[in-house]
């Protein structure tokens, strides 16, 4: 295992979940959660409506199928504005350092390597970027 410096920023985009070397078989996605690949080409509209008109203050922190919409959709429930940069885009250095996804944590779905729950269907994470020292590191 891999202790990563505390300066290491990391930022998940999608659900978080806290990280979770083998996976417990007998975890199950619990009933009336849905696997995030159902929702891989997008939404009905009959599934939109109801999870926008579910949205409230705990949406996005509880892990539900209406904050994985709520995430993917945030100015349809929250007050948003485009905001215009200025300038070039700054392109953030890499130095990739694979060894990141093999930290290994436990949580619900047992306890398994970053690379194992970003993989494992049963997780709500949809992406993560990790950054350190202002290089993409993961």
């Amino acid at each position: 295992m891999r202790t990563i410096n505390r300066s290491c920023a990391i930022v998940f985009f999608g659900l978080a979940m806290t990280l979770s070397a083998t996976a417990q078989d007998t975890y199950t996605i619990p009933a009336g959660l849905t696997p995030l690949a159902t929702w891989r080409d997008g939404y009905s509209a009959a599934d939109s409506l109801k999870f926008r008109q579910a949205y409230n203050d705990n949406t996005l922190t509880a892990g539900e199928d209406d904050g994985a919409y709520a995430i993917k959709h945030l100015s349809e429930v929250l007050p948003a504005a485009l905001v215009h940069r200025q300038g070039p885009v700054a392109i953030l250095e890499e130095n990739i350092m694979p060894e990141i996804g093999e930290v290994v944590a436990t949580t619900d779905l047992g306890t398994m390597t970053l690379k194992e729950t970003m993989a494992d269907e049963r997780s709500r994470m949809e992406a993560i970027v990790v950054v350190h020292e202002g290089k993409i590191v993961f």
